[in-house]
């Protein structure tokens, strides 16, 4: 890689005095320590993308938790935490139910699958399991909540 003149804005002479060279040296590191730090950021970056899509990507695995997300990514499982908190501002337990949740609203709405096919879908182990997390967030059951909704859509559709 060629180097531009730019990257080396000062060259170190025999003529410079020690407090040019010590000035040129000291901006030369606030240029590296900026670009290391912009390269950290970058990193993180992409890091954080990366672990969100693969949770977008894997939310129906009923078995996916923030140690199986360290493993893949040879993260801690603290810093799994702290990225998803940092990002969403969530727990990574509430991201991850939100992403399962908001899958099984299309699914409900959109698919004429059982309770129970759309519980294994989102990754949930039981349908037991599903319509307590649901009712708990939603105030009713899946089952009502479809019934509504399609009620609601039929309506909006006639008028």
């Amino acid at each position: 890689m060629k180097k531009k003149q730019e990257d080396y804005p000062h060259d170190f002479r025999d003529q410079d005095t020690p407090e040019i060279s010590l000035k040129a040296l000291h901006q030369s590191a606030l240029r590296l320590t900026k670009r290391a730090e912009s390269m950290k950021r970058d990193r993180a970056a992409r890091l954080r993308d990366s672990v969100v899509r693969y949770l977008r990507q894997n939310y129906s695995d009923a078995n996916l938790c923030a140690a199986q997300v360290a493993v893949k990514f040879n993260l801690s499982e603290k810093y799994v935490f702290q990225i998803i908190k940092a990002h969403t501002g969530k727990s990574f337990g509430e991201y991850l139910e939100g992403i399962r949740f908001e899958e099984s609203e299309k699914l409900l709405i959109h698919s004429g699958l059982s309770i129970s096919m759309i519980a294994e879908k989102v990754g949930f182990h039981s349908v037991n399991t599903f319509h307590k997390a649901f009712k708990r967030v939603y105030g009713i059951t899946p089952g009502v909540w479809r019934s509504q909704r399609l009620k609601m859509n039929r309506s909006l559709r006639n008028n």
